[in-house]
């Protein structure tokens, strides 16, 4: 049974990592559905989770199939990087940006931790290296109860960003 879990395991992030080096076509509405519009539709979840002004159609519903609200939120982007056409479509010029959307995100919560902690007086400081290991989650769930936020989870999800980004500005 373990020898079947591995398998499926290793076979599961085979597929998803081809997924993510490159479309071999444009994925546009009503053409693609499957692993890879999930993967554009995390990828610009993640975005909006730190980018909250381009949130005004909310989160995509993460079900594979590429319809009229993840094209909105596609061309949304497009808008936003300066990407061209803007064309709620994903070819491979919105996807070599799309690609490193978690990692964009891990530096820019990163970013806005090591600020926040500063703004509050605390001395802890982060590694801003893209990556949301354990370091960035314990620092994410210290500036949560430097804010009062609940849940003290150590996700820098929408009510963190809102709070951490209203408190510069404020």
């Amino acid at each position: 049974m373990k020898r079947k879990l591995s398998t499926l395991f290793v076979a599961v992030v085979m597929v998803f990592t081809m997924g993510l080096s490159v479309f071999p076509q444009t994925v546009q509405a009503g053409t693609w559905n499957g692993i890879d519009v999930a993967t554009i539709q995390i990828q610009l979840n993640n975005w909006l989770t730190y980018n909250p002004g381009y949130n005004v159609h909310g989160y995509l519903v993460v079900d594979g199939s590429y319809g009229s609200m993840t094209k909105t939120v596609v061309a949304d982007y497009q808008r936003a990087r300066g990407i061209k056409p803007i064309d709620g479509s994903v070819g491979t010029n919105t996807w070599s940006y799309l690609k490193n959307e978690n990692v964009w995100y891990a530096l820019e919560t990163q970013r806005a931790v090591n600020i926040a902690l500063m703004m509050k007086g605390n001395q802890t400081h982060i590694k801003e290296d893209g990556l949301y290991g354990k370091e960035t989650h314990d620092a994410v769930a210290l500036v949560q109860k430097l804010y009062g936020l609940n849940p003290q989870d150590g996700i820098a999800g929408d009510q963190t960003w809102r709070k951490v980004l209203s408190s510069f500005v404020n």
